[in-house]
């Protein structure tokens, strides 16, 4: 085997795209380690060489030997020197190690980069601790100066024209900075494809001449027979395992057919959260299983490129265990279901190969597990996720991957709590998510998505807070968010998901700021929302989402105007938000959100003439919000949201009727709304909403009945005229 291993790694060496990542050790290694990260997240196998200033031996050989192999070579230049070699380079001159490694590539023609370290970008090492005198000699303080000029040469002929580099000043922007070198890096990846079709071809060789030799001084006859055998079967494994690394080959280059395969267990999922909702028996029952089927249908969704990256990831890196890729397999070809079962009937060997083997084996042995956690997860088994996430943690409780599954699954069952047990149990839950978003904060090795993790935290711990009457509390939390979002946004202003993170954060600032009586204050965070919602509504028109989000920023505005006794400028905004939800109505008249956000909009724009004065075309505009409602509450009787709805648009009718002289035509609408409510009240004895509604509907045909044909003489039917959901979603 050992000819074989040396086969692979020549292989692997010769073909694979290898980018050697040179820095100082003590100043930088936390931007180091981040750029490995980023390049095997790309698809390339990062090299580097941690250099001591304590090592008296001259090292210049093995950089040279790493370098030669490496295809390119990612420098980050900060303020250190580092340790350099006992006597000066004869082509260089007196260079530090870190200098050297750079010189040296491109001496050989390979391409340079480098990222320039600014004064903000952290460090692992205080500048004044780095380079500095070996004694209190004269001698000794002069040659410290020396070396730190000679970097501040170095750096400075680093930013001339003919160099490839960035200035970064945070993790974020040093991320983003690699990632912007996708496209030159491009074009070490040649090859990479027939790197992995070559390891199999090259296995066939070397398993059927290993067969050969073995057997070749044994007995001819039926020993030459099973010779034969054995060659044909381990060629017959070799073809089965080339044709699964060429599938995964494919997916690599083309990973629609993994995004197709999660697609499909999130749609079915749904679909059957859904049809298990309807059969429950109580109306308020089927509505909260609804939302809570289609909020953790969006939630996968939005995590879909998430987890394809960290596989992708893995399978590039050359780490993969064959239970990891054979668990790919199966997910896309037998479903997650059977993905599931096949790596938790391997669970008790792999956690015991980690843990006689823990500093090599999390990649191959722990991962397999940690991909069955994201598919339980992803068919909403989160006990089982939770409790194996766990299992792993307790191995390697500083394992980032799993440290950041943990918050997500532990922050689901945070909203869970909160829709089906109490707000106490909801922040016990979201408090222990939010410890470990700290530990991933905390971490020596950057994760990705740490810092966004922290911000979900405190938004959902503001969400429970102003649930629990705690305003000043939950607005700390917003904008302890907001700070995270801030930073991330500017670290990519390409980023959509980052960008929209944002305009959440501003949209839930203003809603508790309303809540405190700061209607100014709030206006700003949603006038912030409504600029980065424009943004992004502009950059994609067919993204149903991004169009939404711009009608609830426009709506939020609108309300807080109509709040302060601005309608003019309120209906500026309420018909914006009009304009993008009819185009979203007319694009699928199925989709029953939509037709809802339409209804509910129509009755935003009355509302505005109402207040300005102009009840005819208020008329008009409740009167079409009524035929929509007429038809989704005839799809479903049992939707109690539609019917809800229905009666809100007779009563809103009845008030403008009433308010416009016509009692008669007003005491229609009013009995309408009356039987509606009374329906509502009947099938749930425990709704006091209905049940106070169905008194107001009394009063308000009293008062049609009797002529009362003063303006606004019908009582308005508050808590009812408009419904929770009115204000829109996105935030």
């Amino acid at each position: 085997m050992g000819l074989l291993a040396t086969k692979v790694k020549e292989q692997g060496v010769m073909l694979k795209p290898r980018i050697f990542v040179s820095a100082v050790t003590r100043e930088l290694s936390s931007a180091r380690q981040l750029v490995v990260n980023t390049l095997i997240a790309l698809g390339y196998e990062p090299d580097w060489q941690d250099i001591f200033e304590t090592s008296s031996d001259d090292i210049r050989p093995m950089l040279r030997e790493k370098i030669d192999g490496c295809a390119a070579v990612l420098q980050i230049v900060g303020d250190a020197y580092g340790a350099e070699a006992p006597v000066p380079d004869e082509t260089f001159g007196r260079v530090s190690y870190t200098q050297y490694e750079a010189l040296y590539a491109k001496s050989k023609g390979k391409k340079v980069y480098y990222l320039i370290a600014l004064s903000d970008l952290p460090r692992d090492a205080a500048a004044d601790t780095l380079d500095q005198p070996r004694d209190n000699s004269p001698e000794q303080i002069a040659d410290a100066a020396a070396r730190r000029q000679l970097q501040a040469d170095y750096r400075a002929q680093r930013l001339g024209a003919e160099q490839i580099y960035y200035p970064v000043s945070s993790h974020p922007e040093t991320e983003l900075s690699v990632r912007r070198l996708r496209d030159d890096l491009a074009q070490f990846r040649r090859g990479y494809r027939l790197w992995m079709v070559g390891i199999t071809a090259a296995l066939v060789l070397i398993v059927g001449g290993i067969v050969w030799l073995n057997r070749g001084q044994q007995h001819q006859g039926q020993q030459l027979h099973e010779t034969q055998g054995a060659v044909k079967q381990a060629a017959a494994t070799v073809e089965e395992n080339n044709a699964k690394l060429q599938q995964l080959a494919e997916q690599l280059d083309n990973p629609d057919d993994l995004r197709a395969a999660f697609t499909r267990t999130i749609t079915r999922v749904y679909d059957e959260a859904i049809a298990a909702a309807d059969l429950l028996p109580g109306w308020r029952e089927r509505e909260q299983a609804k939302e809570q089927a289609t909020t953790q249908r969006d939630q996968h969704l939005a995590r879909v490129d998430e987890w394809i990256n960290s596989i992708l990831v893995e399978i590039r890196s050359g780490k993969a265990s064959p239970e990891y890729l054979e668990m790919l397999r199966i997910f896309n070809s037998e479903g997650t279901e059977e993905a599931i079962a096949y790596i938790l009937s391997r669970k008790q060997s792999l956690l015991e190969r980690f843990d006689r083997d823990q500093q090599a084996s999390r990649e191959r042995n722990l991962l397999p597990l940690l991909e069955a956690v994201r598919k339980q997860v992803l068919v909403a088994d989160y006990a089982a996720a939770h409790d194996l996430c766990e299992e792993l943690l307790e191995r390697d409780p500083a394992w980032a991957h799993a440290l950041h599954e943990q918050f997500w699954i532990i922050t689901e069952l945070g909203d869970r709590a909160l829709k089906y047990e109490t707000v106490s149990v909801a922040e016990q839950k979201l408090q222990q998510a939010e410890r470990l978003a700290l530990r991933l904060v905390n971490l020596p090795t950057v994760h990705p998505q740490a810092q966004r993790d922290l911000s979900v935290s405190h938004n959902k711990l503001g969400d429970v807070l102003r649930q629990m009457g705690q305003p000043q509390a939950a607005l700390e939390h917003y904008e302890a968010g907001l700070k995270i979002r801030e930073q991330l946004a500017a670290a990519d202003e390409r980023d959509a998901q980052a960008q929209r993170d944002l305009s959440i954060s501003h949209n839930k600032l203003g809603n508790v700021l309303l809540q405190m009586g700061q209607p100014q204050a709030a206006f700003e965070h949603y006038e912030a929302d409504l600029k980065i919602s424009q943004q992004l509504a502009a950059a994609d028109e067919r993204d149903a989402q991004a169009q939404r989000d711009l009608s609830v920023s426009h709506n939020k505005l609108g309300d807080v105007l109509l709040q302060v006794g601005q309608p003019q400028a309120a209906l500026q905004h309420y018909e914006e938000c009009h304009e993008v939800l009819t185009k979203l109505a007319a694009a699928d008249e199925r989709d029953a959100q939509a037709q809802r956000d339409l209804s509910v909009s129509h009755d935003r724009l009355g509302d505005a003439l109402r207040q300005m004065g102009q009840p005819q075309a208020a008329l008009e505009h409740y009167e079409e919000g009524l035929k929509i409602r007429e038809q989704l509450a005839a799809a479903d009787e049992r939707d109690a949201q539609a019917q809800r709805d229905l009666s809100i648009s007779h009563n809103k009718l009845g008030d403008v009727l009433l308010q416009m002289g016509q009692p008669q035509a007003a005491l229609e609408h009013y009995v309408e709304c009356h039987e509606v409510l009374t329906k509502l009240a009947a099938a749930d004895e425990r709704d006091a909403q209905a049940q106070r509604s169905v008194g107001l509907t009394r009063q308000a045909r009293g008062c049609a009945a009797a002529n009362g044909t003063a303006a606004g003489g019908a009582p308005t039917l508050r808590g009812m005229s408009r419904s929770p959901d009115e204000a829109g979603g996105g935030g």
